[in-house]
């Protein structure tokens, strides 16, 4: 997926793996280095929640600095975002928070509650941009399939508690 850097401060990338619940996310900030993050959490978590938990680590990580310096030399207040996922009904849902302040009754964001307020809270830092991104664009398949690689499932480390094995993962690319 291509960004216009002059008109365009970050591109977030976000995938899901619903069946493994693994998530993750790539952010590409003008200027920096990219940066990938991936986790996991119960696999009876929603592909919604697993999106969510992505987009939320992804904006959190862009620091009120960060901002700052993208704004430098600008007139905005805000640093404008891209949003990128494959799941539609994702991307609509979250049009529907940055447009009215929640999702509308037709576009429902299929995750808890408690990360829906979070998540609220990290969009009003940035003028928001959904796309969807190509049928030929693997850039969230890819993404996936780092985070399946990177972090182990619990089930299958014998010896050693769950609680104990890594369950988020980042990297400066």
């Amino acid at each position: 997926m291509k960004i216009d850097f002059r008109t365009e401060d970050a591109l977030i990338v976000v995938a899901a793996n619903k069946r493994t619940g693994l998530w993750a996310n790539s952010t590409t900030i003008r200027g920096s280095k990219n940066q990938k993050s991936g986790g996991q959490l119960e696999t009876v978590a929603s592909t919604h929640s697993l999106l969510t938990v992505a987009l939320v680590a992804a904006l959190r990580n862009i620091s009120n600095r960060d901002i700052s310096s993208l704004l430098e030399s600008t007139t905005r207040t805000k640093a404008t975002v891209i949003v990128a996922s494959h799941d539609k009904s994702f991307l609509q849902a979250i049009d529907a928070i940055v447009q009215h302040g929640q999702p509308t009754s037709g576009n429902r964001l299929r995750s808890g509650q408690n990360f829906l307020g979070i998540l609220k809270e990290q969009l009003r830092r940035f003028n928001v941009v959904t796309r969807v991104p190509e049928e030929s664009d693997k850039t969230a398949l890819v993404l996936a399939a780092w985070a399946n690689k990177s972090l182990a499932a619990p089930k299958l480390i014998d010896g050693i508690p769950p609680v104990l094995t890594p369950s988020v993962i980042t990297t400066n690319v």
